[in-house]
């Protein structure tokens, strides 16, 4: 168990530093090219004399008194451009504890860092299966990046002599990385030290720890843990948030790693040091004074995996706050119908929406009765406007169309007027929309100059069509068809000009970029594809001249680049 242990403390460790720097070290598919050797790290057993960016006499071994706390240095030599590590240290908890590390040594004394301390201390230990390995790790996440070469001291440990005997301080698995991502910096040599502790020792709840170093001397604790005393939020540092109410660390959160205490976890009223009692705490080991439960099972929402007790954990709920044991997710974003409050991603909120699940971002509602033409099984035709009487003469209203339909056509033709392109259906199409990258809609109608602001078609253009009856569009092409069009941040409407390809090649270029594109099938209904969902994505292909609606989540936009 305690190797099993110590692998994944190794893994785990690795992985932090991964992600603290943004997942180079792991490789992101590349070769991470080698530093040059020679590199060597160690541990001084007597730190005198050492600075940060300095070392004095390398001392490999020292005597200490049971019940004594000493300091010793995990130290570098010769580096260059240095921006993470992680090694592990073998001792003998019997004999020694390592209670703190310092990492804002080396790194931290170059202009510009920003290091984090990513160690995981001692896992094994603090489970209760025997421990001995420490594993201590730091990144430097600094923007731009602040790589350190020379000689120092990577980290300054805090040592209490807990029990009389021997112990090593050996160093195990060492990871360096270096700029530019991604290096990995070989190490050429270590250097290991050994402490010897003398009696006698104090040790009145004879759990094998020093009274003088034990955080709980009158209650029995060999594991020594202590909850409070490290870095409760996983940010690399410690104790930053004082329990105010207020975002102390600019996290956006708050009170979540309150300043620690020196008393274990055996003896401590306030195990979290959140100022409610553990008697009383719905998440003794997690911060949380505002005791948030929003399901209320007794468990705060700090430490419950199910906040809303749904039987979805909230790690793969889509509505971790709002009961939805369904997980109902009618446009596919990823957020619950339960609390997204805008169903089908047309970008009207549902409490102003026609048709709350029916996609329709241009709202309309042809027979006026509340109900979009989306969603509205009776949609009626659009009331078209009636020729001015005679004198004399009783006007007659437009029947109604026996079939109406919107449509979503590339237009082909030359730039020509509005009434123009359209004059071959212009008995048939009682309105057109398109589209424009503020998110805002030009509209026609026939005979309507005085409410119609799209005055103009430009080749290419996608354009939304309410059309009466059954017409056909002939087009001649006005020109080449595009190569590529660009996208802006928001909705975008526009023409697929590529050859026929599957939704996810033909949409490979701007992947990431997007989070949902549309077409819309003659029965009405739109199909959608969502980049890595084929779950809930409906459109399996575009082919070439096919309108798409596209919503695009860079905010730099994107250039969709499509083969002809």
């Amino acid at each position: 168990m305690v190797a099993r242990m110590k692998l994944l403390a190794v893994t785990l460790a690795v992985c932090l530093l991964a992600a603290a720097l943004g997942g180079w070290i792991l490789g992101g598919g590349q070769e991470a090219t080698q530093a040059s050797p020679g590199v060597t790290i160690g541990v001084d057993a007597d730190p005198t004399g050492n600075t940060a960016t300095s070392l004095g006499t390398i001392e490999a071994s020292r005597t200490v008194a049971c019940g004594e706390t000493f300091e010793m240095d995990l130290f570098i030599q010769d580096v260059t451009d240095l921006l993470a590590w992680s090694v592990s240290l073998k001792y003998d908890p019997s004999v020694l504890r390592i209670t703190e590390q310092d990492v804002q040594m080396f790194q931290a004394a170059n202009g510009g860092s920003d290091v984090r301390d990513r160690s995981l201390r001692d896992p094994a230990l603090a489970g209760g299966w025997g421990g001995g390995y420490y594993d201590v790790a730091a990144a430097d996440v600094a923007e731009p990046a602040a790589p350190d070469s020379g000689s120092g001291v990577l980290a300054r440990l805090t040592v209490a002599a807990v029990g009389t005997g021997e112990s090593s301080a050996g160093l195990q698995g060492p990871t360096l990385w270096g700029f530019p991502p991604p290096t990995s910096i070989s190490v050429g040599s270590m250097s290991d030290a050994e402490v010897t502790v003398v009696g006698p020792c104090q040790d009145s709840d004879e759990d094998g720890i020093d009274d003088r170093v034990d955080n709980c001397p009158l209650v029995a604790n060999f594991e020594q843990v202590n909850t409070d005393a490290g870095d409760q939020d996983g940010d690399g540092r410690e104790g930053e948030d004082a329990i105010d109410g207020m975002d102390n660390d600019g996290d956006t959160r708050v009170d979540e790693d309150p300043p620690g205490d020196p008393e274990g976890d055996a003896c401590d009223d306030d195990d979290d040091n959140d100022t409610v009692a553990d008697s009383d705490d719905n998440c003794p080991l997690v911060p949380n004074p505002d005791q948030t439960d929003s399901d209320g099972d007794g468990v705060g929402d700090a430490c419950d995996d199910d906040n809303d007790n749904d039987t979805i954990p909230d790690s793969a709920d889509n509505c971790p706050l709002l009961p939805n044991p369904d997980q109902t997710d009618s446009d596919g974003d990823g957020v619950g119908d339960a609390c997204d409050d805008d169903d089908d991603n047309d970008t009207i909120p549902d409490s102003a929406d026609n048709c709350p699940l029916d996609f329709n971002p241009h709202q309309a509602d042809s027979d006026g009765d509340g109900l979009g033409d989306a969603c509205d099984a009776s949609p009626g035709p659009t009331p078209t406007p009636l020729p001015t009487p005679t004198p004399g003469a009783t006007a007659t209203p437009t029947p109604p169309s026996p079939s109406m339909a919107w449509t979503y056509s590339c237009y082909l033709g030359a730039s020509q007027p509005t009434e123009d392109a359209l004059a071959a259906i212009s008995g048939d199409v009682l309105a057109a929309y398109r589209l424009r990258p503020d998110q805002g809609y030009d509209r026609w109608f026939p005979g309507r100059p005085d409410v119609s602001t799209m005055t103009v078609l430009k080749p290419y253009d996608a354009l939304f069509l309410l059309v009466a009856g059954d017409a056909a569009w002939p087009q001649e092409p006005g020109g080449e068809s595009p190569t590529s069009v660009d996208l802006v941040f928001g909705w975008n409407s526009v023409c697929y000009t590529g050859q026929t390809k599957d939704a996810a090649t033909a949409t490979e270029g701007i992947a990431g970029r997007f989070a949902i594109a549309y077409t819309l099938a003659p029965s009405q209904a739109w199909k959608r594809f969502v980049p890595g969902r084929p779950d809930v994505s409906t459109l399996s292909q575009l082919d070439s001249c096919t309108p798409v609606l596209i919503l695009v989540t860079e905010e730099t936009g994107a250039l969709w680049v499509f083969e002809p």
